[in-house]
């Protein structure tokens, strides 16, 4: 799975929540600067409203293969085709779709018409809680609406090789192969359908974590395997022991040597010192999503 800081560099990626308040003059000279990808929240929602925000888009003339748009719900069959021939990119967001709009976008349609479709949680007040569980709430769309016709292979891709192009990072990230980096995720589960796997696998189930080259999460047994990992931290995933190894020395990256329980504990000092509070530290309520979802994805 794509599990880097997508921002940071070599990626030249701009992101934008609400990119129609920019205006035509922004995007124009953000177009005759470096970026390789616009990713945008565009179409959040069902109505006419939310449609229009695509042809705003498109009749601006910036619908083009740097255009990555996360949501488009109502997208039918002429916008799907038009994203094709623009070699645009989608992010499917389905939890926070359903939650917030009660329909989702419509992946079939732009499976089929040749949109490359990445995979996704929104963000924590709606999304999924990581992309594990928002791959099972993308599957049990798949069977109890689409007839499963997305594959297991296909979600993978979502979340690998589909994710790097929507990102423009397609040329080392993505996928495992000479002259790529080096981002593993181990899961348990049957080596035989490894796939399938992947939409069973709950946290508890990922055993290691690598990160361009370099082990920074996993089972205990496997992370003292690299006795080059000095700095190890323990951590509890669902009541199961796990070790951390996330201090790296990058003078690129301020503080990138602080252990996880110091940024906890930073986190949650800046998150007390914030108002209005939007949710509960650690204890986002969740119980309008558990209502939502739970009928839907077995131990959610």
């Amino acid at each position: 799975m794509v599990i880097d800081n997508a921002e940071r560099f070599p990626s030249r990626i701009y992101h934008e929540v609400f990119p129609l308040r920019k205006g035509l003059s922004f995007w124009q000279a953000k177009q005759t600067e470096y970026w390789d990808r616009f990713i945008i929240h565009l179409s959040e929602g069902t109505n006419q409203d939310a449609l229009d925000e695509f042809y705003t888009w498109q009749s601006m003339g910036l619908l083009d293969w740097r255009t990555t748009i996360i949501h488009g719900v109502p997208l039918g069959s002429a916008e799907w085709a038009a994203m094709s021939a623009a070699d645009a990119n989608l992010v499917w967001s389905p939890a926070s779709n359903l939650l917030l709009y009660g329909e989702t976008a419509d992946i079939p349609g732009a499976l089929t018409a040749g949109v490359n479709i990445a995979l996704a949680p929104d963000w924590t007040e709606s999304g999924s809680l990581n992309i594990l569980a928002e791959l099972k709430v993308a599957e049990q769309i798949n069977k109890s609406s689409w007839q499963g016709s997305i594959t297991p292979l296909q979600f993978t891709e979502f979340v690998t090789r589909n994710a790097a192009r929507a990102l423009g990072i397609q040329d080392w990230a993505g996928q495992i192969g000479p002259g790529f980096q080096a981002d593993l995720t181990v899961i348990s589960g049957d080596p035989h359908s490894p796939y399938t796997a992947l939409l069973s696998a709950h946290p508890t189930d990922v055993q290691l974590t690598i990160v361009n080259g370099l082990p920074m999460y996993g089972a205990p047994d496997l992370m003292d395997q690299f006795p080059f990992l000095k700095e190890k931290e323990n951590t509890n995933i669902g009541g199961v022991e796990k070790l951390l190894a996330i201090q790296i020395s990058a003078h690129a990256i301020p503080e990138a040597n602080k252990p996880f329980s110091e940024v906890m504990v930073d986190l949650q000092s800046a998150y007390q010192a914030s108002d209005p509070k939007i949710c509960a530290f650690l204890g986002i309520e969740r119980d309008l999503i558990k209502s939502v979802f739970l009928p839907l994805i077995p131990h959610y």
